[in-house]
This record gives structure tokens, C-alpha cells and sequence, in this order.
């Protein structure tokens, strides 16, 4: 054989071996667990202001990598009256794994995209790892702070465990726990 030939069989071996010794690709984040219909209620709240609350979760697929997360909070206030707040947000797989961006809105093209922070409007995104789902959401104050929104929510046997906080620059000023259970619709 030539010097050319060696060196390129040589190559071709150093090639093959870096490819196979390279860790496999990780499988993607199994959403399929968090599908479904959950209601629930606060069971401890700190903070201001903060009073007991219900909620009812809806997770559902959106395309093959994607997501939906609605909710419905119940606030029960001291006066005696219940204000009602709906959500609804589109999360997109990102190619982190695990990671999912936020499409909330439509641009002028009619695609979906995240909130700007810079226009107090708050950025979403979300992160699955195990059991838990967790969905943050910052957005920067007119005085040009920050405020941050934490929302975990862990699978349990029943349903889920929900851990709320808000906080800002100085710490929290929010947090709110509560549990909620799975339904069939």
C-alpha cells in the first residue's frame, strides 16, 4: 500500500471510532405524562394579598413537539367575591432538550412567537425534567428591574403538586402551594 492509502485508512478508523465511541443522542422528553385534565386547590399561601385560590390545568399535545398549557384560577377574596383569570399558552420544543420556547402571540406574518420583555410583556418558557414541569416567566419592570414567575408542577399518582412563586429583585413576595388531581373529560 501507499503512504496516501495508510494515511487515509488510518483517517477513516479514527473517524469510525469517534463516531461509534460518541454517546448516543438523547431520546426526546417523554410529554405524554403530563396530558391531561387537572383540578385542584391552594393548600398554603404567603404573602400579601394572597388568598385561597382553585384551579383547573389542561395540558394537551400541540404537533410532535409542542404543547398546550391552559389553567383557570378561582381567587376567593376577603369580601366575599371570586375573580376568575384564564390562560393559555403554546410551548414549541427548542433543540435543548427539554427546553420549550413560548408562542403566545402572532406576528405580523401570523406565526406564533414569544412575548419581548422589553415591551413589559412577560417572556415564557418551560422545562421538563423527571416529573416536573416547570413554566418561568420574566418580565422587565418600567423602572427596569426584573420580575420573575416560577410555576412547578410534579406528577404525582393522583395528579400533580403545584409550587407558585413570584418574586422580584429584592425576593419573594409570592408563593403559593396547592394540589390537584387528575380527571377524565
Amino acid at each position: 500500500m501507499t503512504r496516501t492509502m495508510l494515511k487515509l485508512m488510518s483517517g477513516c478508523l479514527i473517524l469510525v471510532s469517534v463516531v461509534f465511541m460518541t454517546p448516543a443522542t438523547v431520546a426526546a422528553t417523554d410529554l405524554a405524562p403530563f396530558f391531561g385534565n387537572f383540578i385542584g386547590q391552594s393548600l398554603d399561601t404567603e404573602g400579601v394579598g394572597v388568598s385561597k385560590r382553585d384551579f383547573n390545568v389542561t395540558i394537551e399535545p400541540v404537533g410532535k413537539r409542542g404543547f398546550e398549557l391552559s389553567w383557570r384560577t378561582f381567587t376567593y377574596r376577603s369580601d366575599g367575591t371570586v375573580k376568575k383569570k384564564d390562560y393559555s399558552i403554546q410551548f414549541r420544543a427548542t433543540d435543548r432538550e427539554g427546553i420549550y420556547s413560548s408562542a403566545e402571540k402572532k406576528d405580523m406574518f401570523g406565526a406564533m412567537v414569544p412575548s419581548d420583555p422589553m415591551k413589559g410583556e412577560s417572556y415564557l418558557w418551560a422545562r421538563i425534567t423527571g416529573q416536573r414541569l416547570t413554566v418561568y416567566g420574566f418580565v422587565v419592570t418600567d423602572e427596569g428591574g426584573y420580575e420573575m414567575q416560577v410555576y412547578h408542577r410534579t406528577l404525582t399518582e393522583s395528579g400533580m403538586d403545584l409550587e407558585f412563586t413570584r418574586q422580584r429583585e429584592d425576593g419573594v413576595f409570592r408563593r403559593i402551594t396547592g394540589v390537584l388531581r387528575r380527571v377524565e373529560e
